[in-house]
């Protein structure tokens, strides 16, 4: 689900789609988004993790069913930053969401 609209996003900003099948770099988005619920704290990996890739992080509140939360933290609040907005249109990318108890956490890194 959040590929799919990734995808869309970057097709909208004239990019090609992406598989995003990096299962490591998926699995590390993954963990950062149960790291920061544990923490209950938007914060980015250090960077010496991050190497030379880049991550965008957000959260919303739960809205009435995942996908619409999704499309919300991609379209609207990281279109809207242009940092983010540069990782989603990275060469590669990696992602995940978590879905918390009453929250949506998302975590993308984007490398050349």
């Amino acid at each position: 689900m959040l590929k799919d609209l990734i995808n869309e996003f970057r097709q909208q900003n004239g990019k090609l789609p992406l598989a995003m099948d990096n299962n490591q770099e998926n699995q590390y988005c993954l963990w950062h988004c149960l790291f920061m619920e544990t923490i209950q704290n938007l914060v980015h990996a250090p960077k010496e993790y991050l190497g030379d890739k880049s991550e965008a992080i957000g959260s919303c509140g739960f809205f009435k069913d995942a996908r619409e939360t999704l499309h919300y933290i991609i379209f609207d609040k990281f279109n809207n930053s242009p940092a983010h907005k540069e990782v989603l249109l990275s060469d590669n990318l990696a992602c995940a969401y978590h879905i918390a108890q009453y929250q949506v956490l998302v975590c993308v890194r984007g490398w050349a």
